[in-house]
């Protein structure tokens, strides 16, 4: 199965406290178009090709689009970037927690989620209680923004963030759900 998906989402972050007419659902992904194509490969070399068009539809279990928002915390500079260096590495206990560069242009904070795992792979636990085991091998969050003169960093410079998933579900579910025998594998970019 491969599933292509392009998805218009719209957040609302207001940078005041008080804004007339916002309300706290306002600040969830809300989808206002999709490109979505799925191509299932049978066996029996039959193959179908389908365009999906309603935005609610069974294959949003595997679109992600609701990691990818922005920030709502604000992040600081690391010492040796105010310091003058152009890249700083935040070192995990396995891998690197935390890459972060500044140029004149931009400045980009890239976390890996899964830097304390060992052998880079993560099982959550209460996927398995629920019959949905997934084995996380990459869980990468990239936030980019405009640089900033006092090297604090939050919505009012925020520019665009990403973020790069890659699992491999195997739960008895997951199996029935999309009505497969084997293990899928999941491989997601959002921007």
């Amino acid at each position: 199965m491969q599933l292509f998906g392009e998805y218009m989402i719209v957040y609302y972050y207001p940078l005041q406290t008080k804004v007339k007419g916002n309300k706290k659902g306002d600040a969830y992904p809300s989808v206002r178009a999709l490109n979505s194509c799925l191509r299932l490969a049978k066996a029996s070399s039959r193959d179908t090709i389908m365009r999906i068009t309603d935005v609610v539809n069974d294959y949003d279990l595997l679109s992600h689009y609701t990691l990818a928002r922005p920030p709502v915390i604000s992040i600081e500079e690391p010492d040796k970037i105010k310091n003058g260096a152009t890249s700083d590495t935040i070192p995990g206990k396995y891998w690197p927690a935390c890459i972060t560069t500044k140029s004149p242009n931009i400045y980009r904070a890239t976390y890996d989620y899964l830097c304390d795992a060992e052998n880079h792979t993560y099982t959550p636990g209460f996927l398995k209680i629920f019959g949905l085991t997934a084995d996380f091998s990459t869980k990468n969050f990239s936030y980019a923004y405009q640089p900033s003169e006092n090297g604090r960093y939050g919505l009012d410079n925020f520019l665009y963030a990403t973020l790069n998933m890659s699992y491999t579900a195997r739960g008895k579910w997951i199996k029935k759900l999309f009505m497969v025998d084997r293990p899928i594998t999941v491989n997601t970019y959002v921007e």
